[in-house]
């Protein structure tokens, strides 16, 4: 269920409440939460850390070092939470091999699984660490999955 068809003053109280709730006892349990450190950190190593990360040299202002891959993340950044189609990020590593933006430019394709999985984390919210959630995260969770069932049952659906 989406919010968005909600006027703005039901919205808030509701993203509030789930906020509230997030904080207080975690979002769910963090192994229910697709983490970038859990899921893709391991292909990331594997597949684009010579390139990419403050270990050996940051190429192209895209470092996905976990402690700083929150500014890759964003509406208009390179990876868009909830929209793996829209995200560059993806699109590059979809394009053929010969193109010159395809990723990753040294080694070979990701496998298919490598990719479904990449795309799974962008469009469960992007989420960097589950242990740890950022404000930002908590709110992407919690527009993402309303809380504890409540819309469907607040809203009358």
């Amino acid at each position: 269920m989406r919010l968005t068809r909600y006027p703005e003053a039901m919205r808030r109280p509701f993203l509030f409440l789930c906020s509230a709730l997030l904080g207080i006892s975690g979002y769910a349990a963090a192994e229910e939460v697709l983490d970038y450190k859990a899921e893709v950190l391991s292909i990331m190593k594997k597949n684009c850390w010579d390139c990419h990360s403050n270990e050996n040299e940051v190429k192209g202002n895209v470092d996905l070092d976990p402690a700083t891959l929150a500014d890759q993340i964003g509406p208009y950044n390179i990876i868009r939470p909830g929209n793996p189609d829209e995200s560059g990020f993806v699109e590059r590593l979809k394009l053929d091999e010969s193109h010159n933006d395809f990723m990753p430019r040294k080694g070979s394709r990701l496998s298919r699984r490598e990719i479904a999985a990449i795309e799974e984390w962008i469009a469960a919210g992007a989420i960097i660490d589950a242990e740890q959630l950022s404000p930002e995260e908590k709110t992407r969770l919690a527009e993402a999955r309303p809380c504890l069932g409540l819309a469907s049952t607040q809203f009358g659906e």
